[in-house]
């Protein structure tokens, strides 16, 4: 009996969970191995939530991702989640390529 409840809870989750199409996936993949190497430092492991030092960003867009992680600076009209400048430039470190993949995944979760 336990063997078939965990099997349909399994399934459960696999139909429930968020399909990308496969060049999405890759990308998708790339952010989250990003995300975890240069983020999560400061943001939480888990972006729907408030890091030691940064805001949550979950659902983070394209170009916040990409002004904020190469150039330290925020979009036009954007209104910062937290006071202050400490986030680090990757600018050097990471390309606009990588950014597209962070952000992929913080709005796919």
């Amino acid at each position: 009996m336990i063997k078939i409840r965990y099997i349909v809870l399994v399934f459960l989750f696999l139909a429930c969970a968020k399909k990308l199409p496969p060049e999405k996936q890759a990308y998708y993949d790339k952010g989250k191995s990003l995300y975890i190497k240069h983020c999560i430092t400061c943001h939480n492991p888990n972006p729907s939530r408030p890091g030691a030092s940064g805001p949550p960003l979950k659902n983070a867009s394209t170009e916040l991702v990409y002004k904020k992680v190469l150039f330290g600076t925020y979009p036009d009209g954007y209104k910062p989640k937290m006071p202050g400048r400490l986030m680090k430039v990757f600018k050097g470190e990471l390309n606009k390529s990588d950014t597209d993949a962070i952000s992929i995944y913080l709005q796919n979760l």
